[in-house]
């Protein structure tokens, strides 16, 4: 059966109920708990709860959800848990609408500050994860799974976009075009304090492992960004290698200081940059006895090289030997 609820901007949106034939459930626990599906999930409310997530009798879990939800948790908590002599499968079907309601309500009555607020695109992935477990866990049956689904895939891809939002946001910052590396550094610095601005914000709302893995993405953003502005380097004086080494440890501190980048890409990245580092302080011959000590094996590609070489030296028999040398190794 269709209804069409008014938010307060005056936005028809028009929901799906699933009819439920009731013999035992009584039809007016199912009212109420739509009746406050409806109401919590369309409330201004952007706080966050802590609460105790149950895998088996005997082991809980600790997550963060909104403290709207945690309002409609502990009312079906109380349902699930009082003494009743109800058909459970359908007390099941009507605790799935009551959480199936809640969550479409609430993403589609929130639709821009879900995808504008960090805070706000976190709670509503755990709200779904915390409903999802809460459900199967009570309602074990197969035939909930295809819903499951669809309410987590959903807050996944609320929770992607907000990734690809906030790495777009920070190359935004970055710029495009040719600037000299003065400006370049000021940039990165922003980009590294939007960075830690928005860390903060996920970090109290998330699981560890999701909210690593997003902060993977966005420093991979910025890392892989610097590297590929370096490599497209064709001179390089004295005064920008002092520069790029102060940047360069202004950069390289995020992996001395946060030990839960362990994606690989920024692992290779990261030591492209130390090992960079190292060479903005060498001569020409240095570099030619490290080059053949082996020390740039397996870090920096015979390309990469090549174009640190064109751009920090000057011309010279030896620089175009060791060009040379370095391009017999080009696949």
């Amino acid at each position: 059966m269709a209804k069409k609820i008014v938010i307060e901007d005056q936005k028809e949106i028009e929901i799906l109920e699933n009819e439920v034939s009731l013999t035992s459930v009584n039809s007016l626990i199912k009212e109420r708990l739509l009746q406050e599906s409806r109401r919590l999930a369309l409330l201004h409310e952007y706080d966050r709860s802590i609460v105790k997530l149950q895998i088996t009798k005997e082991k809980h879990l600790e997550i963060c959800i909104s403290k709207k939800g945690r309002q409609l948790a502990d009312q079906l908590e109380a349902i699930i848990e009082s003494p009743k002599d109800e058909n459970s499968n359908e007390l099941g079907l009507v605790i799935r609408d009551a959480c199936d309601l809640y969550l479409w309500l609430f993403y589609e009555g929130f639709k821009e500050q879900i995808s504008g607020l960090p805070h706000l695109s976190a709670l509503f992935y755990n709200d779904t994860q915390y409903f999802s477990h809460l459900f199967l866990f009570h309602f074990p049956d197969p035939i909930h799974t295809h819903t499951v689904l669809d309410w987590q895939t959903r807050a996944s891809h609320v929770l992607d976009r907000q990734i690809t939002k906030q790495k777009q946001e920070i190359l935004t910052i970055l710029g495009e075009g040719d600037m000299d590396i003065s400006v370049l550094r000021k940039l990165s610095d922003q980009a590294l304090m939007k960075i830690s601005h928005v860390s903060r914000t996920l970090l109290t709302v998330l699981d560890k492992a999701v909210f690593e893995a997003i902060y993977s993405e966005m420093v991979y953003g910025l890392v892989n960004w610097v590297w590929v502005f370096v490599m497209g380097l064709t001179e390089i004086s004295t005064e920008e290698c002092a520069a790029l080494e102060s940047w360069w440890t202004s950069i390289t501190a995020l992996d001395s200081s946060n030990s839960s980048l362990d994606d690989p890409r920024i692992k290779e990245l990261f030591m492209k940059l130390h090992k960079y580092q190292d060479i903005l302080s060498m001569s020409l011959l240095q570099f030619t006895n490290s080059h053949r000590k082996g020390l740039f094996e397996g870090i920096l590609t015979p390309r990469e090289l090549v174009n640190i070489i064109d751009a920090m030296y000057k011309d010279s028999p030896s620089k175009r030997a060791l060009i040379t040398e370095i391009s017999m190794d080009f696949e």
